[in-house]
């Protein structure tokens, strides 16, 4: 209970340096590493107890400080020990059902993580996929590209790495019932990129549609066995 209110007031009280304007750039660098310094800790408890101010202080930082958020942010999204990349990650991963969209590090303004990914594309340009909005819905249900994405494949496209993180935002944290409903609106999401500017682009694409079919083939005969074993 001790540590959810502290957790509460932190996240109350940063709102409200924020909101009257007494946060300096020189505050903000100190308050962000203090922030962040919980990633790297090892105890469960404060770790999980702390995720949700910690995230929401942050949030509260960006508009006024985003450099600041980034500069503390950027160094730990490339450490090796996977327990401050795992805790990290717990802070600015999606918190809402729609896996196609932005994390919170996409509320930052673009240029200071495209200059960081431009800088060694190999290795950063994968990570930045975890976090750029992939797509946008009409109101019918189909699916476009989002322009984010386009100008980020466009550019980093050829990166190794990159479309296989972009493969993983494909499917949902979590689903009921059939998959076949969440594959189909990707197959002509893909075709899209068909004549894309980059040839490893198009190839990917061209993969990517043909697993998907087999993963609907394959969940189309799961669905017709459950219907038979659970009428």
């Amino acid at each position: 209970m001790r540590a959810t209110m502290d957790g509460h007031n932190l996240e109350v009280m940063v709102r409200l340096l924020s909101r009257c304007n007494l946060i300096d750039r020189k505050f903000a660098r100190v308050l962000v590493k203090q922030l962040l310094s919980i990633c790297t800790r090892r105890q469960a408890d404060t770790f999980h107890e702390f995720t949700e101010p910690v995230r929401a202080a942050l949030e509260a930082l960006m508009d006024a400080h985003p450099q600041e958020v980034w500069a503390g942010i950027a160094p730990l999204l490339q450490r090796n020990d996977w327990r401050v990349r795992h805790h990290l990650d717990s802070r600015i991963s999606l918190r809402h059902d729609d896996h196609f969209g932005a994390e919170l590090l996409c509320a930052l303004p673009a240029n200071l993580y495209l200059e960081w990914a431009r800088r060694d594309p190999v290795r950063r340009a994968p990570i930045v996929v975890n976090w750029l909005p992939i797509v946008t819905r009409a109101e019918e249900g189909s699916l476009s590209w989002h322009p984010a994405l386009q100008n980020f494949i466009g550019e980093f496209g050829n990166q190794p790495g990159v479309l296989s993180a972009l493969s993983m935002r494909f499917l949902p944290h979590s689903w009921w019932g059939s998959l076949v409903p969440q594959l189909e609106p990707l197959v002509k999401l893909l075709n899209s990129w068909s004549a894309h500017s980059r040839a490893e682009v198009r190839q990917w694409a061209s993969d990517e549609v043909n697993k998907i079919r087999a993963e609907m083939q394959d969940e189309r005969r799961r669905d017709e066995e459950r219907t038979i074993r659970f009428p």
